[in-house]
């Protein structure tokens, strides 16, 4: 639990200096700046969903000849 709680403060802190980013974007972030790293991109949203100072702002789309890749943009709730 400690770990989870150290994950979600500093996810915190990246969002505010870094801005909005894709989950992974974030996996990224968190691999260089933990020792640890952050563990697989699903733990990564799904810590960044159950977060609630974090929602999602929107979606990012890419399509190429035979795939279209979609992305979720978090941010920091604004209050």
């Amino acid at each position: 639990m400690a770990r989870t709680r150290i994950l979600r403060k500093k996810m915190i802190e990246i969002l505010e200096r870094e801005g909005d980013m894709t989950g992974g974007d974030m996996k990224h972030f968190l691999d260089n700046e933990l020792r640890w790293g952050a563990g697989s991109i699903n733990a990564v949203v799904m810590l960044l969903r159950r977060n609630g100072d974090v929602e999602k702002k929107g979606m990012e789309i890419h399509n190429s000849k035979a795939k279209r890749h979609r992305q979720i943009i978090w941010g920091l709730k604004d209050e």
